[in-house]
């Protein structure tokens, strides 16, 4: 199964990934949304210390469709 980040690593409370617009990639323990009263970032889902930064994140594509939810195999 393809996956938009490499969850190997992942600390196991975090349930979600997502890309910012400005690259960076933000670990949450529930599911956040997309950003409304400003664009470009993700919101909710609970506080992590994970971050990937713009240069080693694997997602590269449109913010809006970086959510990913951690895959069973990594449960």
């Amino acid at each position: 199964m393809k996956t938009k980040y490499d969850w190997s690593d992942v600390p196991k409370e975090v349930n979600w990934i997502a890309t910012c617009e400005n690259g960076f990639a933000f670990g949450h323990r529930g599911k956040p949304r997309a950003g409304h009263l400003r664009t470009g970032f993700w919101y909710g889902g609970g506080d992590t210390s994970f971050v990937l930064f713009p240069r080693e994140n694997p997602f590269k594509g449109n913010w809006r469709d970086s959510l990913e939810e951690r895959p069973h195999e990594y449960k």
